[in-house]
């Protein structure tokens, strides 16, 4: 049966557009790439998405051409149509950090953003970064910063969950109500990123882009698998607003937990947390008093090189204070703190 032909203005320039670029990629596998390049170029300088497509093709793999990366991203960018989301990853890399072009940070975006919608982790983590930090000149975003740590954080499966619409059977979207707001706290994101969750509960302990709320980063440092990888500072100060009551109801179970949960995973601020935990037993703040669990804490604290509770052991011995008096324990206890800080001063 013969091919009908063309009839409207577009349907003509639809075909000889698909011709030339026909023509040009039958030069291409016969080797004439001059004569290839001059049909895409010609066909792209008329509009052709396709030629575009097919000389970011041609530069960014190097048919025949010395590979240009800068000059593929451009035919790429015209013509409007690219799944490879490693290659648009590559591309905002390219121009976040000016590899082998000039900074341009709204490119970097342009490109991450196609990753982002083929769903390429890095590319997501490189937008929430952007945001996050303000780089190039980019106005910092809380909102979007989460948006995108979410998207890391659940599975790709429950993320729509963690919107702010949720889609009902119809297929429309429609506000969640404030009740249902919380709603994507109840859903497992154990195979989600660590990173994206510990940075997620960094913004809401500290208020960083959005509001601040220590239980929303409570949550999301209990979902972290692996919290011995990142820097407990954090652990330790959601652990002391617990303790104190700062920006959170005084909860000093809550306050154990976490610091429990340093002393079990992490080094840093391994002898705080037991110094603190000896402090909640020997004076009974919201437990019931256990001088022999304190002390317990103290000596692990102390053997650890903690200046405060040498000290303190070294006053509960001289006075007899809660221990049978000891002046030999006592002198010893001194005699570790006043190392300790002579090694702190230098």
């Amino acid at each position: 049966m013969a091919e009908s032909f063309p009839v409207t203005t577009a349907e003509i320039r639809e075909k000889l557009f698909d011709d030339m670029c026909e023509l040009g990629q039958r030069y291409l596998d016969d080797g004439d790439v001059k004569e290839a390049l001059r049909w895409l170029n010609s066909a792209a300088d008329l509009g052709s998405d396709s030629a575009n497509f097919e000389l970011g093709e041609i530069y960014y793999y190097g048919k025949g051409v010395p590979e240009d990366e800068p000059k593929a991203a451009e035919y790429f960018e015209k013509s409007g149509d690219f799944d490879d989301d490693e290659i648009c990853c590559n591309f905002g890399d390219m121009y976040r950090y000016g590899k082998g072009v000039e900074k341009n940070i709204e490119k970097a975006i342009f490109w991450y953003e196609h990753g982002e919608v083929l769903g390429n982790r890095d590319a997501i983590s490189a937008l929430a970064e952007i945001y996050r930090d303000g780089e190039g000149g980019i106005k910092p975003d809380g909102e979007k910063t989460v948006h995108y740590l979410m998207e890391l954080a659940f599975n790709s499966g429950d993320y729509f969950f963690a919107t702010d619409t949720k889609i009902y059977e119809d297929g429309q979207d429609a506000p969640m109500s404030y009740s249902e707001k919380d709603y994507w706290l109840s859903f497992d994101c154990s195979q989600g990123d660590d990173e994206a969750k510990f940075e997620l509960g960094c913004m809401y302990l500290y208020g960083r882009g959005v509001a601040k709320d220590v239980y929303k980063a409570a949550w999301w440092f209990s979902k972290t698998n692996e919290l011995d990888l990142y820097d407990s500072g954090e652990i330790f100060d959601l652990a002391e607003m617990y303790r104190t009551g700062d920006g959170v109801k005084k909860n000093i179970d809550n306050a154990i937990a976490w610091y429990e949960q340093l002393v079990e995973w992490c080094s840093d601020c391994y002898e705080e947390a037991l110094f603190a935990l000896a402090e909640i037993y020997f004076h009974g703040d919201g437990v019931k008093q256990d001088i022999d669990t304190a002390l317990n804490y103290y000596e692990q604290a102390a053997d650890c090189g903690n200046v405060k509770a040498a000290y303190k052991l070294a006053e509960m011995y001289r006075t007899g204070d809660s221990v049978e008096q000891d002046i030999d324990m006592a002198l010893d206890y001194y005699r570790r703190a006043a190392r300790r800080i002579a090694t702190q001063m230098g």
